[in-house]
């Protein structure tokens, strides 16, 4: 689901009942919403209440189709894209999902989707022993 910017994105509250009864009439995991206003390639939000996920922090399984998406329907044509998600959940927990598109003849003909978690901040435990 593409927003149109980043704003809009960060202040999605999205209704988990309703996500979810639209997502069992319609047999679907749940709504990825995205924007290409971002110093990525894109930045999403996924929301799957019917799974037990009311957001996920990183999603390869939509990344991968999202990247088929700006590539066909964007016309971004370049075969990588950095998706990052995670970014507005609370508290965030972004990571980087890079697509790799294998191109043949203008088409795609296969992608793999993979990426890390962003590191937010780091802490120091001491443990007394």
């Amino acid at each position: 689901i593409p927003v149109k910017n980043s704003e809009i994105l960060k202040n999605i509250a999205p209704d988990f009942d309703m996500i979810n009864k639209i997502s069992d009439e319609l047999n679907l995991i749940g709504y990825y919403a995205f924007t290409t206003d971002t110093s990525y390639d894109a930045t999403a939000r996924m929301f799957g209440p019917r799974y037990g996920i009311l957001e996920e922090a990183g999603t390869g399984m939509a990344a991968g189709p999202l990247g088929s998406y700006l590539f066909d329907i964007l016309k971004q044509k370049k075969s990588t894209f950095h998706i990052q998600q995670g970014k507005y959940m609370a508290p965030p927990s972004p990571s980087l999902i890079t697509v790799k598109l294998q191109i043949e003849k203008e088409e795609i003909s296969g992608l793999m989707a993979g990426g890390i978690g962003i590191l937010n901040k780091q802490l120091v435990v001491e443990i007394d022993v």
